[in-house]
């Protein structure tokens, strides 16, 4: 169990939307190139009838590799906030127990 002095981190809601964020990207730029290959030469009269279609033709690439680069720097947040918060709360484990007097192993 943690300890009640350990924070919380606000990373998790970030890595967690950006996350989903992506996947969705994802599943649309797949299933519209999917209906492209399936379309064949009617591609563009297709377009013309689905409006996100059309959108995800001309913006999915800088769609898929935006959400990359902010799953990409809330993962890294996500990482740095707990090694960080990692090394501060073992370091104060090691220094209360050097002050209750407790002998390491081998002394």
């Amino acid at each position: 169990m943690l300890p009640s002095s350990r924070h919380r981190n606000p990373f998790h809601p970030l890595l967690l939307a950006t996350g989903a964020a992506f996947a969705l990207a994802a599943c649309s730029y797949c299933v519209m190139i999917l209906k492209q290959r399936a379309a064949g030469a009617e591609w563009q009269s297709s377009l013309a009838a689905d409006p996100w279609l059309a959108w995800m033709d001309r913006h999915g690439g800088t769609l898929l590799v935006t959400a990359l680069a902010m799953l990409a720097a809330a993962a890294l947040a996500d990482f740095l906030w707990e090694t960080l918060n990692a090394s501060r709360y073992d370091n104060s484990t090691v220094n209360s127990t050097a002050r209750s007097g407790n002998k390491q192993e081998g002394e």
